[in-house]
C-alpha cells in the first residue's frame, strides 16, 4: 500500500513479486511516497489490526508487509482510501475498474472511497475504545493547511450537535486537536474510530479543526538546555570558591643596605649600625 501526496493509496493484492517490492521502496524514496510495502520497525499494534483487517499479515514481528487481500467493499477498505489496486490475476469487484497492465501486473482504480477525511454527526459519547462507526454518510472538510505534523482543516458548522472528524491515517496519542467556535479557540478529544483512523470528537458551532503533532521527543532540548545551565553553574561556583590571599598580614619589612645605616648608639646588636672602618674589621 502506497500513499501519494492527495492521500490516495496503492493497495497490492495477492502475492507481489520481490523485484516489484523493491520498485516501490525506491519510489517511495525517490517521490517522498509513504509505503507500507516496506520495513517498518515501529509498526503499531493498531496498524497490524487495520492490515489484517484489509486481509494482509505482517510479518518479521510487525515489521513487514507486503501484500493485502481485502473485502473492496468493505468499511474498512473505504476509510484506508486506496485509490489503486495492483493485483497479478484479473479481480471482478464492482468497486473496482480495470484501466491497465504492466506485465503480467493488473491495475484498477477504486470507484469510491472515503477520501483524506469525513465529517459525520453523532450523538455517541466516545467509549475508552473509541468510537466505533458503521456509516459512510457525511460532509467531506476542506484541509486548508498541511504543514505535516499540523493540518487544519473547515469542517461543517453542526449548531445543535457534536461531529466527528475521521482522517484516513492511522491513530496516535500525540495528535492535539483543538477547534474555532465563535467564541475563540479550545481543546478538542482525540479517538481512535474503528480501531484504527484519527478521530477528532467536534463540539458543536465549530468551524475549523486544527492537529497537531507533538511527540515527547518533539521537547527533548529542554533536558539539553538544562544540564547546560547546571555545568556552567558548576564551573562559575567553582570559580568564584578559590582561595584568595590573605591581606590581613603585614608586608614583608624592606631590606636595606647595611652601609646605609647609621650608628645606633640604643642598640644591644653588634653589627647594626653604619658599617666598620678597615681599621675596625681587622
Amino acid at each position: 500500500m502506497v500513499e501519494w501526496a492527495n492521500g490516495i493509496r496503492i493497495g497490492l493484492k495477492g502475492l507481489a513479486v520481490h523485484k516489484f517490492r523493491a520498485a516501490l521502496s525506491m519510489l517511495g524514496i525517490i517521490f517522498g511516497v509513504a509505503s507500507v510495502h516496506s520495513y517498518d520497525s515501529l509498526s503499531s499494534h493498531r496498524y497490524q489490526a487495520l492490515l489484517r483487517g484489509l486481509g494482509g499479515e505482517t510479518e518479521q514481528y510487525g515489521r513487514w508487509n507486503s501484500m493485502v487481500a481485502p473485502d473492496f467493499g468493505s468499511l474498512i477498505f473505504w476509510m484506508s482510501n486506496i485509490g489503486l489496486v495492483i493485483s497479478p490475476a484479473p479481480i471482478l469487484h464492482p468497486n473496482l475498474e480495470r484501466f491497465g497492465v504492466e506485465g503480467t501486473l493488473q491495475l484498477y482504480r477504486v470507484r469510491d472511497s472515503m477520501g483524506c477525511c469525513l465529517q459525520s454527526p453523532t450523538t455517541t459519547n466516545a467509549g475508552p475504545g473509541g468510537i466505533s462507526s458503521t456509516t459512510r454518510e457525511g460532509i467531506r472538510p476542506v484541509k486548508t493547511s498541511d504543514q505535516g505534523d499540523v493540518l487544519e482543516f473547515e469542517v461543517h458548522n453542526y449548531p445543535d450537535t457534536e461531529s466527528v472528524l475521521t482522517l484516513s491515517q492511522q491513530y496516535h496519542d500525540d495528535w492535539r486537536a483543538s477547534v474555532r467556535t465563535a467564541s475563540g479557540w479550545q481543546v478538542a478529544r482525540t479517538v481512535p474510530v474503528n480501531g484504527a483512523f484519527q478521530g477528532v470528537v467536534i463540539p458543536a458551532k465549530s468551524e475549523l479543526v486544527r492537529l497537531q503533532f507533538m511527540p515527547l521527543v518533539r521537547f527533548a532540548w529542554i533536558a539539553h538546555v538544562f544540564w547546560v545551565i547546571v555545568m556552567l553553574m558548576a564551573v562559575l561556583g567553582r570559580y568564584r570558591h578559590r582561595p584568595i590571599p590573605d591581606e590581613s598580614f603585614p608586608a614583608a619589612r624592606p631590606m636595606v643596605p647595611r652601609h646605609a645605616l647609621r650608628q645606633d648608639p640604643r642598640s644591644q646588636f653588634r653589627g647594626i649600625g653604619t658599617p666598620r672602618t678597615d681599621s675596625q674589621n681587622r
